[in-house]
């Protein structure tokens, strides 16, 4: 070991199925997983105390860089003290700009806290600086605070960094539950993308978007509310019977009312599958390109909703 260096966790350990995760220590990874090569090192997460896992050759074989082993490593390593718990994600920890699915992705680690150990005392805290600018993602925050008890206003003393939260997922699963106060109506929404700042090919066409509003648009749907939600409302589309909503506000209502739901990979689409109850039928459109990073598909997704795929 280089007695010079000193990240914040470390992996040691030469046989390839057992990691040994030691707070405060260096080692080369290469000792743990051979196949990684000569001199990497593993200095990229916080870890509260020693702790030790298994994992399986299959597991190793999949891990395609030493970040990937970090992120695997998320689900095992929160540790959770005695007491109540508000842990804090903050900008100079967690080193990303939060969205709207993020902030639902963080609170199904706080679920899935809970249901582990078997207690409702643990809640999370997110800054204003970790939140991506704009300011329908600081509306979503506040009502989260409002409408759920995941999350605190007031920070903790625990600090949750370096915490890639749809590998988290991936690994643990989905319990997120946001309580939805609001009958469902005949209601329709459609949630397009047209704005995707990364994975642009989250974005719909026009000629795709329009089919959906024509689907809907038939007799059979005549005595359906029909809202089309979103800020970017291209003049191209020929809108017919839906109504374009653009206050953000109103469409978390819109789509808690809604008794069938159209979306894309959006934050709005990982509210929707997260309600309890959730909309009859949530459609999700996604790229093909979904099923290599569906560790952020839309919350649940696996059991109350059906798939679309576009090229």
């Amino acid at each position: 070991m280089d007695g010079n260096q000193n990240p914040s966790l470390v992996i040691v350990g030469s046989n390839p199925t057992e990691i040994t995760i030691i707070d405060g220590s260096v080692a080369q990874l290469v000792r743990a997983v051979p196949s990684y090569g000569k001199g990497r090192k593993f200095e990229s997460c916080h870890c509260y105390q020693s702790l030790s896992i298994k994992v399986s050759q299959h597991q190793i074989n999949i891990f395609r860089s030493w970040k990937d082993l970090v992120m695997n490593l998320n689900y095992n390593r929160i540790r959770v003290p005695s007491g109540s718990v508000i842990m804090n994600v903050t900008p100079r920890r967690y080193g990303v700009a939060i969205r709207n699915g993020d902030m639902i992705g963080l609170c199904n680690i706080v679920e899935h806290l809970r249901q582990r150990e078997k207690r409702q005392d643990i809640k999370i805290h997110i800054e204003d600086g970790t939140i991506h600018k704009a300011d329908f993602r600081f509306q979503f925050r506040d009502f989260l605070m409002q409408h759920t008890d995941y999350l605190s206003n007031e920070p903790g003393g625990m600090i949750l960094d370096n915490l890639y939260i749809w590998n988290y997922r991936r690994d643990a699963g989905d319990y997120v539950k946001i309580k939805n106060p609001h009958p469902q109506k005949k209601k329709i929404c459609i949630t397009p993308v047209f704005d995707a700042q990364y994975n642009k090919f989250r974005n719909w066409s026009i000629d795709n978007t329009q089919k959906f509003i024509d689907q809907y648009s038939i007799p059979e749907f005549d005595e359906y509310e029909k809202v089309f939600c979103g800020i970017v409302t291209p003049s191209e589309l020929n809108y017919r019977g839906f109504v374009i909503s653009k206050d953000f506000i109103e469409n978390l209502n819109h789509v808690m009312e809604s008794e069938i739901y159209i979306g894309g990979d959006t934050g709005m689409s990982h509210f929707a599958g997260s309600l309890d109850p959730y909309p009859k039928t949530l459609i999700y459109y996604l790229h093909e390109n979904w099923q290599k990073i569906n560790g952020e598909a839309p919350l649940h997704y696996k059991s109350n909703a059906t798939i679309l795929n576009y090229v």
